[in-house]
């Protein structure tokens, strides 16, 4: 039977994080812990402490970018070796930007609790979320700069695509949609063309309580709405179309074969 010890990174990170702080020789580094989280690092989940490397990395965001070499800084300032931060991001810095949306959806629901909800029409609650996600977003401008510049490289454009869609599949699913059929998927299309074209507006609005951005945002919204009327009316319409087209295309065709048979019979004759 082979005995030979596992290497940390065969353990989850949970596995891994406490049996780094149960060596006598991380001891020392449990003051950082102590004074970035005020808890002891044994007592922190996962998700936890990729919160709090995202912490840590974002007030120098604003000056160094993000970068895989931020993300292991942040793990030995709170106190982990450097190596672990893999264990924790394991898609590299893709994984810690997607945290970081992550990160600020989750606030944003927990923020959303608060909101008198049975009062709002859907179209407003979906305004609300987004105001929401831009408040709290707010002393984090130049990291969703970053953020915007890294995903619309060529070879993020996927997983972009994927944390924008989360983004709104989270605000669609708070504000109660519960379609199953296409229009689940169209909504969520649409929200998020909306969130990043109003995104763009809103990293450069320096405009009071961002009405900038709030103004564009409801025009957003508001076309959306004609865009929904529209497309209700043209899914009865359609149809119709689509069937007169058929009959008629059917038409042309039998009308078609009898003049070949016409013809056809014609030259039987001679």
């Amino acid at each position: 039977m082979n005995t030979t010890p596992k290497s940390p990174q065969h353990f989850s990170p949970d596995v891994q994080h406490n049996m780094q702080h149960n060596d006598p020789s991380q001891k020392s580094s449990t003051a950082n812990w102590d004074r970035v989280t005020g808890r002891s690092a044994e007592n922190l989940s996962a998700l936890e402490i990729k919160d709090k490397v995202i912490e840590v990395m974002l007030p120098k965001v604003s000056s160094h970018g993000w970068h895989w070499g931020g993300a292991e800084a942040a793990m030995v300032e709170l106190g982990m070796d450097e190596k672990l931060a893999i264990a924790y991001f394991p898609g590299g810095i893709v994984d810690v930007l997607s945290h970081f949306s992550d990160k600020i959806d989750r606030t944003m629901l927990k923020s959303l609790e608060k909101i008198p909800y049975d009062s709002l029409r859907s179209k407003d609650r979906i305004r609300a979320a987004i105001l929401k996600r831009y408040q709290i977003l707010e002393p984090y401008r130049d990291a969703v700069r970053f953020s915007l510049s890294f995903w619309t490289m060529p070879n993020h454009l996927g997983q972009g695509q994927r944390v924008l869609w989360r983004t709104a599949d989270r605000m669609w699913n708070w504000a109660g949609d519960r379609a199953t059929d296409w229009s689940r998927y169209s909504k969520r299309v649409t929200l998020a063309s909306i969130l990043l074209a109003t995104t763009m507006v809103w990293i450069t609005d320096r405009s009071e309580n961002a009405m900038v951005s709030a103004a564009f945002l409801d025009r957003r919204l508001d076309n959306t709405a004609d865009f929904g009327k529209a497309m209700g009316a043209a899914k009865s319409i359609i149809p119709n179309i689509f069937r007169q087209t058929l009959r008629g295309q059917g038409n042309r065709e039998q009308s078609s074969r009898e003049q070949t048979e016409r013809g056809q019979s014609s030259q039987n004759r001679f």
